[in-house]
This record gives structure tokens, sequence and C-alpha cells, in this order.
């Protein structure tokens, strides 16, 4: 069929290729990932900020009722 490759070099090309599409596979997950930390990081630190301004409306209206 005119292509002259052997056996032994196909399974290296396969070999390669293999670890290639794993890489790019490990590389896609780990930028799913930081885009999902990113997307829960932002209402995570907006609720943290709530709840430390109602902790101190809280300690005020305490101190002002003691």
């Amino acid at each position: 069929m005119g292509c002259d490759v052997s056996i032994k070099e196909l399974d290296s090309l396969l070999a390669m290729l293999s670890e290639k599409k794993r890489k790019m596979e490990q590389e896609e997950s780990e930028r799913n990932m930081k885009i999902l930390t990113d997307f829960l990081y932002c209402p995570r630190k907006q609720k943290i900020n709530e709840l430390n301004e109602v902790q101190t409306d809280l300690q005020f209206v305490k101190d002002g009722t003691v």
C-alpha cells in the first residue's frame, strides 16, 4: 500500500500519541477545575463578607444592650 512502516514504529507512534492524549486530557481537567474553583470562590467570598457584616451588627447590638 506504499506505506513501509514497521509494527515497532507504529507501536512507538501509538504510545507517543496515547501519552500526548493523556497529557491533553489532564491539562483540560486542570483547566476545568480552575474554572470551577474560580466560579465557586466568588459567591463564597461574598457570603463571608455578608456574614462578617452581620456578626459586626450583632456585636454592636449586643454591646448596646448590655
